[in-house]
């Protein structure tokens, strides 16, 4: 029987090639988007993509994690879970549907009705394969995985640009984003043989997945609607177009911290959930998991920081120009992201969501408070507003694992402040030395190359990678070579 460390391994290979491979995907589609479109354009799907987000979390009731979660699955807890689902999503559609021209009054926009209608289909059509994400979840069947959201990336970004070439200005956007879900729920009925029952459902299996499901469904929606109505208060207070340039910002850090912490999150979290019961494994399998994601994720973050304006300036052109400070308070937002995601993992693999859901009423107080008192003072205010929220949220997320797992806060702060030391240094004397470099290319370069020396040479010099990177090393030349 293959042991964890084993699936752990496999896991990180898959998903990694994945999510790397799948944001590197995602990274090019967008930079060539972003070049064909205008702001404005992304910022009518930025609106919009408020309202889907909310309706998925409602259509999904936190069930697809539930389903993860419970040792003893059975084939009615899987039915009853998808037909709830469908019919949720087609209520929660229709009311979208309804609702569409009250946005475009709100907005003084008469585009989004229409678009907002098309894209209301985007969680309904994903809700059909909850059940069947979650199996595949369960099985840790990740390189299955790959080639779904690979083969649906593909198929989006052909239809995504083929329309922006043709000057469908945000329906290239629409394009993108239906495409994709069409394409991986297709793939995910035909590779996984789930298939529900018809007619089966048991109101009992509801509401035994659904007394965990619901803290996790108000967990999600709380968060979901502060972090969307933080987008609308941008669109509404500000303008659509600095709402681009802020989501522009926001999503260029995101790709790499994205791609490392999903890809380790999406394979811990079913192993937590395996040995759940085991504090003293639980612990051990936690403390390696953060100490190899921030190892990757604190120095990306910080070279982004440092080099946000030549990053934009290359990828996005001058007309992007204002993203720059976007980009940096985003930097920060996400330095400590990943303690943020694992230790929230850690909470819900061991069926705590009551616990989750005192942590989130705290956190999203202290949000209330930062954004009232920073709307007043403009857009990056209000930004930076929530970065320091973020770094809150990760104290607050940290500080019940000395109870949970016996590993706080300040025991993660040390294993992982190496690693912050290491990239602050690197970025300053990175930053000294391309000072004043008038090409912006050769600075972006040179820049780079620098940093990613200097960082590896602390770590290296003072012995500090860690063990699982050393570990999966040899487990991806065996991959390839075998």
């Amino acid at each position: 029987m293959e042991s964890l460390k084993q699936k752990v391994l496999s896991g990180v290979f898959w998903l990694g090639l994945e999510r790397f491979g799948g944001q590197g995907i995602q990274f090019v589609v967008s930079i060539v988007l972003a070049r064909l479109l205008l702001p404005e354009d992304y910022g009518m799907i930025a609106v919009l993509l408020v309202f889907t987000a909310l309706a998925g979390a409602f259509i999904d009731c936190g069930f697809q994690v539930a389903l993860i979660q419970k040792k003893d699955l059975t084939e009615a807890d899987c039915d009853s879970v998808f037909w709830l689902n469908l019919a949720s999503g087609i209520l929660i559609y229709s009311l979208l549907f309804v609702c569409a021209p009250w946005v475009g009054d709100f907005y003084k926009n008469d585009k989004l009705c229409l678009l907002l209608r098309v894209l209301a289909l985007n969680p309904v059509i994903g809700s059909l394969a909850i059940v069947h994400r979650a199996k595949l979840s369960r099985g840790m069947l990740f390189a299955l995985q790959l080639r779904i959201n690979w083969l649906s990336m593909v198929c989006s970004a052909v239809v995504g640009i083929s329309m922006a070439l043709g000057g469908a200005g945000p329906w290239a956007l629409m394009g993108q984003i239906i495409t994709n879900v069409i394409i991986s729920t297709i793939s995910y009925w035909w590779f996984i043989p789930w298939r529900p029952r018809w007619g089966d459902f048991e109101w009992s299996s509801i509401k035994t997945l659904f007394n965990f499901s619901y803290k996790i469904l108000v967990v999600g929606l709380v968060d979901s609607a502060f972090f969307n109505g933080f987008q609308l208060l941008v669109g509404k207070c500000f303008d659509i177009k600095t709402l681009a340039y802020y989501n522009r910002g926001n999503s260029l850090p995101s790709v790499g911290m994205m791609a490392i912490s999903n890809t380790l999150g999406g394979v811990m979290f079913p192993a937590f959930s395996s040995i759940q019961t085991d504090r003293e494994q639980l612990r051990k399998v936690f403390s390696v998991t953060l100490q190899t994601c921030m190892f990757l994720v604190i120095p990306i973050m910080v070279f982004c920081f440092i080099m946000a304006h030549s990053i934009i300036i290359v990828l996005l052109t001058s007309k992007w120009e204002p993203c720059t400070i976007f980009m940096q308070i985003a930097a920060v937002t996400y330095l400590f992201w990943p303690i943020h995601i694992l230790n929230l993992q850690i909470i819900q693999a061991t069926g705590r969501s009551e616990l989750m859901l005192k942590l989130e009423i705290i956190k999203k107080a202290i949000l209330l408070i930062i954004i009232v008192c920073t709307i007043s003072r403009g857009v990056i205010a209000l930004a930076a507003g929530m970065a320091l929220s973020s770094l809150i949220s990760s104290v607050v997320n940290a500080w019940s694992m000395e109870k949970l797992i016996g590993f706080g806060y300040l025991k993660q702060l040390r294993l992982i402040f190496p690693y912050l030391l290491f990239s602050l240094l690197s970025g300053g004397v990175t930053s000294l030395v391309v000072y004043g470099v008038s090409n912006i290319y050769f600075k972006l370069f040179a820049g780079g190359i620098l940093f990613c020396g200097l960082y590896f040479l602390f770590c290296c010099g003072l012995k500090q990678n860690p063990k699982p990177i050393l570990q999966i090393l040899p487990a991806l030349r065996k991959k390839f070579l075998h």
